[in-house]
């Protein structure tokens, strides 16, 4: 009993070794053949129904015959009685294909005539790994002649090894998703003309897009400061550190973002905004941060009946930009696209407007706006 223990123990830890290094699995399923005394071994996982392989290990195969492999699939699946039956296997318990097939090394089938006679194969043990609508995979361990029958201590130590075999399986699959979807993220990211940078509760920089870092290399209107985000004006970054703290506490006073107007060194306008981390994205660590800050270049100047337009009813700065993008045709979310703003932003710039002007709606402000430029024309 100690014997089987230590060696559950030995793969166990092997087993684990996996999830950070899928390469390993060959040398867990050697190890597994020399201590449970099997021929060789091999680890099939794949998507359904496409069939498209996510992971693949053998060992103690000779390279002709596992090419061979797929040309009895089918055949191998009709030895354990069928899919039905395959799927009707628990997973918590390995199987053994002579307790569920005492017939199955019979000469009519392709499978023992071609494949499992010629290797010397005398018995199967089959460990399930995930049997999903999306995916199926398990461990095969096949026993040749030689070694004898698979022994109640055979059974008792893979019974051991199982669940954390499958729950490796289950964390590689979770980290190489997330793997994906952060490395397609941040290509994504890298797309975007407006710097995006990813930060935690103190401000520190996790990740920045292409734009976000050529920002904060200019050192205006915002820089990093030992690895932390910073605003050049003293009192906004403030501010800045505080909406960031409230955001990672899960109680951000404005879901929607919160704005920093901002201008360089030059004159410049900006336009900074936090946005709040989900509570489930960090979870998932798919965002693993507290805040996402985007930082937005302003438009210089509006065209010239815009500006006019703005002059004539006393429309602030940020009006008059919101304005023109409206008069353009925009929408409130498009808008604040655009601009960088978000869209509560836009919609009280906008009601101010309509405020200053007298309409209400914003059909009505573009008709207004257009009559004012024919006017001008004339």
């Amino acid at each position: 009993m100690n014997r089987q223990i230590q060696a559950a123990s030995d793969l166990i830890g092997m087993i684990y070794d996996c999830v950070v290094d899928p390469e390993n699995w060959p040398h867990v399923l050697e190890a597994a053949c020399r201590k449970i005394r099997f021929h060789y071994g091999a680890l099939s996982l794949q998507t359904l129904p496409s069939g498209i392989p996510l992971l693949h290990a053998c060992s103690g195969l000779a390279p002709e015959w596992l090419a061979r492999i797929p040309d009895y699939s089918a055949d191998f699946i009709e030895r354990w009685g069928g899919r039905q039956r395959v799927d009707a296997l628990p997973l918590s318990e390995p199987a053994i294909l002579s307790r569920v097939n005492p017939e199955w090394a019979s000469p009519d089938s392709r499978y023992y005539r071609e494949w499992a006679q010629p290797l010397g194969i005398h018995d199967i043990m089959a460990l399930g790994m995930v049997r999903e609508p999306s995916a199926i995979g398990s461990i095969i361990l096949a026993r040749h002649h030689r070694q004898g029958p698979i022994t109640r201590q055979d059974l008792e130590t893979a019974r051991l090894i199982l669940p954390h075999a499958q729950r490796a399986i289950a964390i590689s699959r979770i980290l190489e998703t997330r793997r994906l979807t952060i490395s397609s993220l941040h290509s994504v990211l890298d797309q975007i003309p407006v710097g995006v940078v990813l930060v935690n509760a103190s401000c520190r920089i996790l990740h920045a897009n292409r734009t976000g870092i050529a920002t904060l290399e200019a050192g205006h209107p915002v820089a990093s400061r030992q690895g932390r985000f910073h605003l050049n004006d003293p009192d906004l970054d403030r501010r800045l550190a505080q909406s960031v703290r409230e955001a990672a506490r899960g109680f951000s006073p404005d879901l929607q973002g919160v704005d920093f107007p901002l201008r360089d060194t030059d004159g410049k306008g900006y336009m900074v905004q936090i946005l709040p981390v989900s509570a489930h994205s960090r979870t998932m660590e798919v965002v693993a941060g507290a805040a996402v800050i985007f930082i937005k270049e302003l438009s210089p100047t509006l065209p010239a009946p815009h500006a006019s337009f703005a002059a004539v009813y006393g429309l602030s700065k940020a009006e008059a930009v919101v304005l023109a993008k409206i008069a353009q045709g925009s929408g409130v979310v498009e808008a604040a696209r655009q601009l960088g703003l978000s869209a509560a932003t836009v919609k009280t710039h906008l009601q101010h407007i309509f405020d200053k002007t007298g309409v209400r709606r914003q059909a009505d402000l573009v008709a207004l706006v257009s009559s004012s430029r024919i006017s001008s024309d004339r």
